[in-house]
């Protein structure tokens, strides 16, 4: 069994190649992003349209309420369920997006994690904001010292989840993490796609632009009996429109200018991740090999015994 990643940052065009692919190789694709999992947002999430999807099925978008928690061990289970379910009508898997954590459960591997806590998640992001991610990074250093040696000290998410494993379990998530079991025994082609930075940012720019200019703030006002969930997801493009619309803490230009530069941001955090998967292929989207030398790389992979 064979399956493709096709993942990097936000407006890569993960989405158009992943498509393309699919089309050429006869495939179906398997959404990566912990935002388009969510049936009311679609405008600030990018969310693949029909017309966009040209007739390839896409897999695990618009699917949970916004009130629904959804976890990355649940995620890897119904993809790999989904990777099998697709090879076994004789196609190719494309697993597409940009969360990280997904990726990582769904390529080394599950353990039984305990539920979140999520009220202990906010008293550590409120240390977080208080006295920096850093200090995060020093507790998790005096209980596991292994995953805290892996997490670099900016990375409140995975800092955040460590912790809460230690509190709940009693055990270092290090040790946890050694007895997890591989959600897909085969081993998946990873393609990365990276513009230059600024090309990066100007496309990230742009695609804010289009989404304000798509009825984003009619799509957030629309969803005004849904305020607490949408506050409490900390969506990116939702969380500013917000303090612009209904807490009236931004100007309108404010809160554009706000999104686009906490989208930059989101990307620059997905770059970092990425850069540490070392099976990773990378591949700018700018360069005039670009297709060809994805679709050599598929070649290779798909023939291979």
């Amino acid at each position: 069994m064979k399956y493709i990643i096709i993942c990097g940052p936000t407006g890569s065009g993960k989405t158009e190649l992943a498509v393309e692919l699919a089309r050429h190789y006869r495939g179906e694709i398997i959404s990566a992003d912990s935002r388009q999992i969510y049936k009311e947002v679609n405008i600030g999430t990018a969310k693949p349209r029909p017309e966009e999807c040209r007739g390839v099925a896409y897999h695990l978008i618009d699917f949970l309420d916004l009130a629904r928690r959804f976890s990355a061990h649940q995620f890897a289970v119904m993809a790999a369920d989904l990777i099998s379910e697709i090879d076994a009508k004789g196609k190719v898997p494309f697993v597409v997006g940009g969360t990280g954590l997904y990726l990582e459960a769904l390529t080394e591997g599950l353990f039984d994690s305990p539920e979140p806590d999520y009220a202990y998640r906010r008293h550590l992001e409120e240390l977080a904001g208080n006295k920096g991610t850093e200090y995060l990074h020093k507790l998790l250093a005096q209980i596991d010292p292994i995953s805290a040696a892996r997490i670099k000290p900016n990375d409140q998410a995975r800092l955040i989840r460590s912790l809460e494993v230690c509190k709940l379990t009693g055990q270092p998530l290090s040790a946890i993490r050694g007895r997890r079991r591989p959600a897909v025994a085969a081993k998946p082609l990873w393609i990365g796609l990276l513009p230059a930075r600024k090309k990066l940012y100007e496309k990230i720019n742009a695609r804010v632009d289009k989404m304000i200019n798509e009825g984003l703030e009619q799509e957030v006002l629309s969803l005004n009996n849904r305020q607490a969930e949408l506050r409490q997801r900390k969506l990116v493009g939702y969380t500013e429109m917000i303090e612009y619309l209904l807490d009236k803490k931004l100007s309108r230009s404010e809160a554009i200018e706000k999104f686009k530069q906490h989208h930059r941001n989101y990307a620059k955090r997905q770059i970092t991740w990425f850069r540490k998967v070392a099976e990773i292929c990378w591949f700018d989207p700018e360069d005039r090999k670009f297709h060809s030398d994805v679709n050599k790389r598929c070649d290779e992979y798909l023939k291979k015994a």
